[in-house]
């Protein structure tokens, strides 16, 4: 999958950790500032895919698209107002949307939890 491809796409909306925490009470998940950066942004990604990919911890979660688990060992964003140092990778395989992309998630997230429980923590 060729994440480079969508860059142009992404726009990142905060400017500051505590306009990403207070939007995503509101709203999705925020990256940090920091990821504002395009090539940041798809580093963070390909670190979080290939370190999901090593486990072989795969979830389905519909026909076609696949959830991927990963804790990065360092916040990268705020979930539900709260830190976040976990990604959903979520891998799309049919139709004309076949893509690769991320959100933070914490332990506040029902599909990670749902992932803990059928992988172990």
């Amino acid at each position: 999958f060729d994440m480079a491809k969508n860059i142009l796409k992404f726009k990142f909306k905060v400017q500051s950790d505590i306009q990403a925490k207070e939007s995503s009470k509101r709203g999705p998940a925020k990256f940090l500032p920091e990821y504002k950066s395009g090539h940041k942004w798809i580093e963070l990604q390909q670190e979080g895919l290939n370190k999901a990919m090593k486990s072989g911890k795969i979830l389905k979660h519909s026909e076609s698209t696949y959830h991927l688990y990963v804790d990065m060992g360092r916040p990268v964003g705020f979930y539900n107002g709260k830190a976040a140092s976990h990604l959903r990778i979520e891998m799309t395989t049919s139709g004309a949307d076949k893509a690769v992309h991320c959100h933070p998630v914490n332990e506040t997230d029902s599909k990670l939890t749902k992932f803990n429980k059928l992988f172990g923590k």
